[in-house]
């Protein structure tokens, strides 16, 4: 199974070295749409789901007090860790449908690239 391949940290550190960097146009089109709908209050916290190697997590990251990056694959968090040196940043092995948060406690909850490994109705209904 193609899951099974995150799980391996060389494919973790290859992952990191070679995906395509998050454009800066993104990023400004996310936090347009988070402050819009928080009346440009400040943000307060952010949870990155399936964040991998923290490919969002980072350029997010300086727009939040509290940032927390989640992935079921311990090599991808591993190599987060590693290359994380913000402190307002912290990631953890856990599930899409149980993001381990109080609930409206979240500003943004975002999915990147991993939403289709999700299932999808418990995400969505762990997230909302």
């Amino acid at each position: 199974m193609a899951v099974q391949l995150f799980k391996k940290m060389a494919f973790s550190s290859v992952y990191q070295k070679y995906m395509v960097p998050v454009s800066n146009e993104v990023i400004n089109i996310l936090l347009s749409y988070v402050k819009a709908k928080t009346n440009e209050q400040p943000l307060e916290m952010l949870v990155d789901v399936g964040c991998g190697t923290g490919r969002y997590t980072l350029p997010l990251a300086p727009h939040f007090k509290k940032v927390l990056g989640i992935d079921m694959s311990e090599s991808q968090i591993n190599v987060a860790k590693q290359n994380t040196l913000a402190n307002n940043v912290s990631y953890m092995v856990a599930s899409a449908e149980k993001i381990p948060v109080k609930n409206d406690s979240v500003d943004l909850v975002h999915a990147g690239l991993a939403a289709h490994w999700f299932t999808i109705d418990k995400f969505l209904n762990e997230s909302v």
